[in-house]
């Protein structure tokens, strides 16, 4: 059964404050809603209002120790001026050594009310003159306020040619450490696959970044293409895992076990980490599990850093070509070990189930959805505390679309009315000009707060980054 929800809405203004050395601040003033007075714990607005790309595919994360230190990482699309030709704007500068697509981040120090956004500052001729171009970009946090933007680069002559890459920020997002190499798509240190392996290493596709906050562990993971040696293609789920802040990194392991001949995969499952335990779930090949006919949703975990890994089918059938990239989708709750929260996506809608035994069992799936619509880039997340989040973008048949948020206090097991961010539905991409597959978006919640970002096609130039805050129910929000 699919319930529809409907929110009252708060109108909000964008406010340019000035731009110079490729710095942008903006601030946004709120006003006041039809339904009552403006809070400060409520704000909706546009992040990157950004006329020379599009921005999308925007990852967010808080500081646990500085909760008014908030950072957000996106990609922009520049597609070879193509973007900047469509609205008649000049070429950004930086379109001229990142021709296809280019990360950017954006800091605020006060909550988001005010942000610098600045491009990450290591996609340049200077210290790399090969591997400009960026893309999946990925925020994270420590529990010790320690920043980390992860990011897969390529160059223009050789796209197929990736290096997933890791910078560290120990000021709050104002200077960034030179880069470190977690994985890359060629043989040697590091490399996708081992020298054993025989067959093609084609590109790395959605690299995903997770931190166990319990160990400080950072575990990098990422789909790799691979053509064996009677020619079939697979998508290979791939994993790394540092113990020194990302300064040194494991040699890769494959996470989902062996692919069966002649099947073809494409799916991007995050994974997640907590109380020492990596862990993921995938949709299995027809075939792989003990049901024939069951495309399962298949647990995967570890606890030894990816040197082995327990595998256990779910009650869940998946599809990887539902949920525009991100089918599936693990959550480490990090009040409680061996507990997690399961997000999958199917028949039109988004459905969350728990687990508090590894896996083994898990509790009846609780839909979300907002009826008449389809659910596309969902994620998922929880604060600190235990509450779990899930956002989620409503798309309409005319392709146009509504962001959506519901929160569990129970960490999964029933929901609070879900509640729409966005004051204004957002046009209907143009899927041309779209940043790459779009594949996140954004969510991070702390104590009272549940903050999210996404892709939005509001404004006059294309693709922009929105974001919004809004309280969650049954805690207080931290003083900011």
């Amino acid at each position: 059964m699919r319930m529809r929800w409907e929110k009252g809405t708060k109108s909000r203004r964008v406010i340019l404050a000035g731009c110079a050395l490729g710095v942008l601040v903006i601030t946004h003033a709120m006003t006041a809603s039809a339904s009552g007075p403006a809070s400060s714990n409520r704000l909706e607005a546009n992040l990157t209002n950004d006329a020379s790309a599009d921005n999308g595919e925007p990852s967010i994360a808080i500081n646990p120790i500085d909760p008014s230190n908030i950072i957000v990482g996106y990609v922009q699309n520049y597609d070879a001026g193509m973007h900047a030709a469509t609205y008649q704007q000049s070429p950004s500068p930086h379109n001229v050594l990142a021709t296809i697509q280019s990360c950017g981040y954006a800091v605020t120090h006060d909550g988001g009310t005010t942000w610098v956004r600045r491009p990450i500052p290591y996609s340049t001729l200077s210290p790399d003159p090969i591997f400009t171009n960026c893309s999946d970009e990925i925020a994270a946090f420590t529990r010790d306020g320690v920043a980390y933007l992860m990011m897969s680069t390529f160059s223009d002559a050789f796209p197929a040619v990736t290096e997933v890459r890791l910078i560290a920020s120990r000021d709050g997002g104002a200077t960034w450490s030179p880069p470190s190499t977690a994985l890359r798509n060629t043989f040697g240190q590091n490399g996708s696959l081992t020298p054993a392996t025989p067959g093609l290493h084609l590109f790395l596709d959605r690299p995903w970044l997770t931190i166990d906050d319990s160990t400080g562990r950072l575990y990098v993971s990422v789909a790799q293409y691979w053509v064996d040696p009677a020619g079939i293609a697979h998508n290979v789920l791939i994993m790394t895992t540092s113990t020194s802040g990302g300064r040194t990194w494991s040699e890769p392991t494959q996470v989902d076990g062996p692919v069966p001949t002649g099947e073809t995969e494409t799916q991007y499952p995050p994974p997640t980490a907590g109380h020492g335990e990596f862990a993921m779930a995938y949709v299995a090949p027809a075939g792989a599990t003990s049901n024939p006919t069951c495309r399962c949703v298949v647990f995967a975990s570890s606890r030894d850093g990816g040197r082995t890994f327990t595998r256990r089918s779910t009650p869940f059938n998946g599809d990887p070509t539902t949920g525009n990239g991100i089918s599936t989708q693990l959550v480490a709750d990090p009040t409680r070990a061996a507990a997690f929260a399961l997000m999958t996506v199917a028949h039109g809608q988004v459905h969350v189930s728990r687990t508090v035994d590894d896996g083994r069992t898990w509790s009846k799936q609780v839909p979300l959805g907002i009826s008449g619509t389809v659910p596309w880039e969902p994620w998922a997340a929880f604060s600190p505390s235990g509450t779990l989040g899930v956002v989620w973008r409503a798309q309409y048949p005319d392709m146009t679309y509504d962001t959506w948020a519901a929160t569990s206090a129970s960490g999964g097991l029933h929901f609070a009315m879900p509640t729409r961010l966005n004051t204004r539905r957002s046009p209907a991409p143009n899927w041309y000009l779209r940043v790459g597959g779009d594949d996140t978006t954004g969510l991070a919640l702390d104590a009272g707060r549940l903050i999210a970002a996404w892709g939005d096609w509001r404004g006059s130039h294309g693709e922009d980054v929105w974001w919004a805050r809004v309280p969650t129910q049954g805690e207080a929000p931290p003083a900011v």
